[in-house]
Parts: C-alpha cells; structure tokens; sequence
C-alpha cells in the first residue's frame, strides 16, 4: 500500500443513524486529502451494514481501499436479555469489528442480522455466543471508551477486563488488537495505561484509532444538533447529551501522532494501522460481478412460490386497508403478480411489489 503512514480503522458515517455527521462523498475526498497516498478508510457504523455497498462502491471509484466494518452494541450477557441502560447497567458494550476477506463481510451481514431479529432492545445488539459463531474472517479491536474492557478498567474491576480480555481472544487470537484513542480525556488517560499494560502483557498490537463521528472540527456543531434530535431535547438544555470535546473528526496522520506522542507510545500503534489496512481484502460482487442470489422460503404445504406470495400480498393489503380496496384494484394487483416470473429475479420482484404498494396508494387517493 505504498507509503501510506496511517488508516483510520474506526470512522462513523451518516448511517450511524442520528450520530454520525459524517456524508459518505464528503467524507472520502477529505480522506484523500489528508492522506493522498494509498488511502484507506474503514466504515463502521453503529449496529448497521447499511452503507456497506455504497461505501464500497464510491471509495473504489476514488481509489480508497475501503474496509467494511461494524461498531457492534455487545449485550453485557445474552442478546435475549431485556435490560435497560448502557455497559455495566445491563444494557450493551461496543465492540469495533473488520472484515478480512469475503468470509468476514458475511459474517459481518450475519451477526448485523441477528442483531436486529433476535437481540434488539433499544439497539440491535449481538453478544458473545454468536460472535465466537460468526468470527471467522474478522478481525476485532478492544473498542472505544463505550467497550467492555475499558469500562471494567474505569471501574477498576481490573480482573473482569482481563478477564474478558482472555474471552476475546479465545474467539479472535492473533486477530485481536489493542484500541488506543486519546481525545484528551482524563478517563482515555487512565484506560489507556492499562490498555498498553495489557497489549504488552499479552503480547497484542494496539492500534490508533480517533472514532471519528463527523469530517472536520468545524463540523462538531452540526453533530452536537444531531445529537440534540436523537436526544429528544434543544441546544439551550444545558444537561442534554453531547461529546466532551470537538476532537471526533477525521485527523490528519500528523494530528494523530500528536495526541499519541512518538515518545510515549512510539510508532507501532500507527503502523499497525497500515498492516490491518493491507490485510483487510474484501472484493464485493457489485456492479457487473452483481449476482442475485434469492433464498428459498419453506413454503405451507400444496402452495407454490407464486400463490404463496399472492396470499400474503392480499392478506397484508386487507389489514392495512380493509374497505378501501375496489374490483378494479384487485385486478391490477393481480396484474402485476403475474409480471414476476416463476422463481424471479430480485429485481423483478423488487420492482413489482414496489408496483402493488403504489398501485395501493393510488387507490386510497381521493377521486
């Protein structure tokens, strides 16, 4: 990857839904103006892949490497659990998790999935039965202040940290690594001298990392209204909900090194930025490697696909409007079920639901 001094491994984007003010266009030319030579940039959003395609798409276009990953909400012990509040409480940690290869972006889209069917609770959350199920391919870091290890350290519950320390590596081994941020914060002061006793202990890379949530310093205004509308609140409530300080942007390689001084922390957590980067090859099948690949869905005995799929398109228009459908409107959407061939393509199908539900608008409209 040429001469590239570092990669920035834990960056928020716009789908990091009401707390990241970071535009995906804005984002990667400022990527390549701050580091113009052999650029790479890792997407991790909060509990979501759903920038992931986009992402792939326009950093390849622009000649930035991109690297898929997922700021994952941990649950303290199950994903069924139901507990309010955030790490200790009960509630979820975070935990920064990178595609390797193709194998780890699936997992990726797997453990993003199960989040949301079986361990959403105010977040979509995962926790650590399936994270050893869905490991392969991924590599993993300690996380940000919001992670397991650094809240049992800020605890001082320094044999539950290691302890979980110890867990994640017998689900990442060699692919774990050591999370240093520093955005002057007395409480990254105190983690972070435990964090390297650890990495050294252990024999683990740590790694830079700046969890930037917007583009440019200026832009922390403009994520402090973000996070006033995810917060329910306005920005004259002097106890509403915001970061303590302006620092959660996409710094310059020189910026980075000046909040971990050379001295005190020396290169390796800056040029282990570049080895995750070169490891990190994930080559997506967009564009025209596109292949649809629809699954099959158990089916009630003595239907097919397309009556099946009948069936449930009138029983979800009955509930939804109930006596507003006429005869004529019957007809159409019978229409265009027939327009999807026998086990269609998701496009052909795409397209023809999105037919019925406009079809269904245009109905209820007022004559």
């Amino acid at each position: 990857m040429g001469r590239l001094k570092f990669a920035h491994l834990h960056q928020h984007t716009q789908f990091s839904l009401l707390d990241g003010a970071a535009k995906l266009s804005d984002l990667l030319e400022w990527v390549k103006t701050v580091s113009p030579e052999d650029p790479a940039l890792a997407m991790t959003d909060h509990g979501n892949l759903f920038g992931a395609v986009e992402f792939y798409q326009k950093a390849t276009a622009m000649g930035i490497k991109p690297i898929i990953g997922y700021e994952a909400y941990v649950a303290a012990e199950s994903r069924f659990d139901r507990k309010r509040g955030k790490g200790l409480d009960g509630g979820y940690f975070h935990l920064t998790l990178l595609a390797k290869d193709f194998k780890g972006y699936q997992n990726l889209v797997r453990l993003a999935t199960r989040a949301y069917l079986e361990g959403f609770y105010e977040k979509p959350r995962i926790d650590r039965e399936i994270l050893r199920e869905h490991a392969e391919g991924l590599i993993a870091l300690s996380g940000c202040l919001g992670a397991e290890i650094p809240q049992f350290i800020l605890q001082d519950r320094l044999d539950l940290a290691e302890a979980r320390l110890n867990e994640y590596l017998s689900i990442f081994g060699d692919r774990f690594f050591i999370e240093i941020q520093n955005h002057g914060l007395p409480e990254q002061r105190k983690v972070n001298q435990v964090l390297r006793e650890f990495a050294r202990k252990y024999g683990l890379g740590m790694v830079a990392t700046n969890d930037g949530h917007y583009v440019r310093r200026e832009d922390a205004r403009a994520h402090e209204v973000l996070l006033a509308i995810q917060s329910k609140t306005t920005l004259d409530d002097p106890e509403r909900w915001r970061f303590p300080c302006d620092e959660f942007y996409v710094k310059t390689p020189e910026e980075m090194r000046a909040m971990l001084p050379e001295e005190e922390w020396g290169d390796e957590p800056f040029d282990n930025t570049v080895e995750i980067a070169r490891m990190c090859n994930v080559d997506l099948p967009v564009g025209d490697k596109m292949v649809y690949r629809i699954p099959r869905f158990p089916l009630p005995e003595g239907r097919t696909e397309a009556q099946y799929l009948r069936e449930l398109t009138f029983k979800g228009l009955l509930s939804r409007y109930p006596d507003r459908i006429t005869e004529g409107f019957y007809r159409e959407v019978f229409r265009l079920l027939g327009k999807i061939p026998p086990h269609g393509n998701g496009e052909a199908l795409a397209e023809a639901l999105a037919q019925v539900e406009g079809a269904a608008w245009e109905a209820l409209l007022p004559k």
